[in-house]
């Protein structure tokens, strides 16, 4: 019996190094977790590093590429001004006068300085074409317009005669007949001096407006008026309030200052006419 536990006794102790010797998670300790922590930071701020490292190179790169285009652009720019420049000083003569590039001494287009100013002959043709058709059609109506205006002025010049003439009394013997009876005069019921006497203020109706400040010119039956005489503006629309006949269409009875005038309004001639009609 002492011998089997003697024995268990002698197992158990060589077995206790051996198990304190094993690996496992139990066995580490808080030295080597800092360790690990501070080797995991490192390769962070070491990836972190070389990726800054990476976008400053393609920084650097992105200029390296754009500084050639920058310095073409200058140059483009300065070539430009070099080649106005030049153009210039060639569009000026000895003297500081302008002279055309495209001319020569005699004024005609030159080959070589359509040439140089990268222009074609044909092109050089085709606008001489157009600039020689849109002068044609400016002049064509310019003539037109000036042929519309002496027309105008013509006719407004024998109308102004026409007018002036039956104004200044001259008779018109195409409308010497009329289609008008005077023997109203003859009716008792057309008795306007009569009317008139016992109605005068209907006979005062106000101060006459000339449209042409002619002044008065006496008109006698057969004569013409301008139309402007024998308007709406002027009608009696209503002539028994003067003791007057109806007159058929197309005459109108109209005041003509202080005279009352039945008129044609077609031909506008004088069919009838009282003098001193009105006062």
């Amino acid at each position: 019996m002492r011998k089997i536990l003697f024995s268990l006794l002698l197992a158990t102790t060589m077995a206790t190094p051996a198990l304190a010797q094993r690996p496992g998670h139990h066995d580490s300790s808080p030295s080597s977790s800092s360790s690990d922590r501070d080797s995991s930071r490192s390769d962070r701020s070491q990836a972190r590093s070389d990726h800054s490292a990476e976008r400053a190179q393609r920084a650097e790169a992105r200029q390296e590429r754009a500084q050639p285009r920058g310095d073409m652009a200058v140059q483009n720019v300065e070539r430009t001004n070099a080649a106005r420049a030049q153009v210039a000083a060639r569009q000026r003569g000895n003297d500081g006068a302008r002279v055309s590039a495209n001319v020569n001494e005699r004024g005609r287009p030159t080959l070589g300085n359509r040439t140089r100013s990268n222009d074609s002959v044909s092109a050089w043709r085709d606008r001489q074409r157009q600039q020689v058709a849109a002068e044609q059609v400016q002049n064509e109506r310019r003539d037109a317009q000036r042929q519309r205006y002496d027309r105008r002025n013509d006719n407004q010049q024998q109308t102004d005669r026409h007018w002036d003439r039956n104004r200044d009394g001259v008779r018109d013997g195409r409308h010497d007949q009329t289609h008008w009876n005077s023997n109203w005069r003859n009716d008792h019921r057309y008795d306007w001096r009569n009317y008139r006497n016992h109605h005068r203020s209907t006979f005062h109706i106000g101060v006459y407006y000339d449209p042409f400040n002619y002044g008065y010119q006496r008109y006698n039956i057969g004569y013409r008026m301008q139309p402007n005489y024998y308007g709406s503006n002027y009608w009696l629309n209503d002539p028994s309030m003067y003791a007057l006949p109806y007159a058929p269409f197309p005459y109108r009875w109209v005041r003509y200052y202080n005279d009352a005038l039945l008129v044609d309004t077609y031909t506008g001639q004088v069919a009838d006419v009282i003098y001193d009609f009105f006062w």
